[in-house]
């Protein structure tokens, strides 16, 4: 499937830490919510 979108995770330094390909547009913010807590720490 090809992507409809293209987002990036990037830390307060500018750091790209995770880029996605998104085909799930609707599992899409729930995929990064748990990428950001689990860089967070939290």
């Amino acid at each position: 499937m090809v992507p409809k979108r293209l987002t990036f995770l990037i830390d307060p330094d500018g750091v790209v830490r995770r880029s996605y390909e998104v085909t799930d547009v609707g599992g899409h913010p729930d995929a990064v919510l748990a990428d950001l807590r689990a860089l967070s720490g939290n």
